[in-house]
């Protein structure tokens, strides 16, 4: 998760920084070689995860179940910073 923020702050926009539309993430775990290309259905279940806990908010394909546009909550930010914790989410070395 932290990698992945790190590599999303590199793609967020002036006019909302907290969203990052899915193909660039889905990209950014690729280069990162954080996703194989097999592993889609996992990002997939951990996005889904994040949005039903309330750390996300996302757009999905109903067709498809893929995201279009993933954006961070204030309570993610709180994730991501330590100051919330949740035991179903590994944020990694701090």
């Amino acid at each position: 998760m932290q990698l992945m923020m790190i590599a999303v702050a590199k793609e967020i926009t002036v006019e909302d920084p907290y969203t990052v539309d899915g193909a660039v993430l889905t990209s950014i775990l690729k280069k990162h070689a954080t996703l194989g290309s097999e592993q889609g259905h996992e990002v997939r279940n951990a996005i889904r995860y994040l949005h039903e806990k309330k750390y996300l908010e996302v757009d999905w394909v109903r067709e498809t179940g893929d995201f279009t546009r993933v954006r961070m909550t204030t309570a993610g930010i709180d994730l991501c910073e330590g100051t919330l914790g949740d035991k179903g989410v590994d944020m990694g070395r701090r």
